[in-house]
């Protein structure tokens, strides 16, 4: 890989990172200003249960954090591994949280459809992409670099 497809890839795995901040942060502020709206508007969340404003801001105060911290990690980048592991490690917790609960008969198996683009995607990027700016921070000893 040339020196230019590295710093190509790099700016992309950065853009990603901010893409993921900018978006936790704006469902943050949805979840926590606009409640009701974000729980009958979001596809699949009438599915788990009845609409708790509480519960909604609570898990919008966690998604204002893994905000904080995908945006801590492109500003700092002597912490950018360990805050993008926490904001992408929710994330990961999240996804297997969902398939755990369709194969437990809580969820239906039709929501792994409707979780796709929102839940299970920016997991698997995220953990990708992290594991990435480790392994190119440790010399590309893990074969991503």
């Amino acid at each position: 890989m040339t020196l230019s497809e590295t710093s190509l890839l790099h700016r992309m795995r950065l853009g990603f990172i901010g893409f993921l901040a900018a978006a936790s942060l704006a469902n943050a502020a949805v979840m926590l200003f606009g409640t009701e709206f974000w729980y009958w508007s979001t596809p699949g969340v009438p599915d788990t249960g009845p609409y708790n404003r509480h519960f909604v801001r609570d898990i919008g105060l966690t998604f204002a954090l893994i905000g904080a911290c995908f945006a801590g990690g492109l500003y700092y980048q002597s912490l950018r591994v360990p805050l993008l592991a926490v904001g992408s490690g929710w994330l990961v917790l999240h996804a297997l949280l969902h398939l755990v609960e369709v194969a437990t008969g809580c969820l239906s198996p039709a929501s792994l459809i409707v979780d796709t683009p929102a839940i299970f995607v920016p997991a698997v990027l995220s953990a990708l992409v992290t594991f990435n700016l480790y392994s190119e921070q440790k010399g590309g000893r893990y074969g991503l670099a």
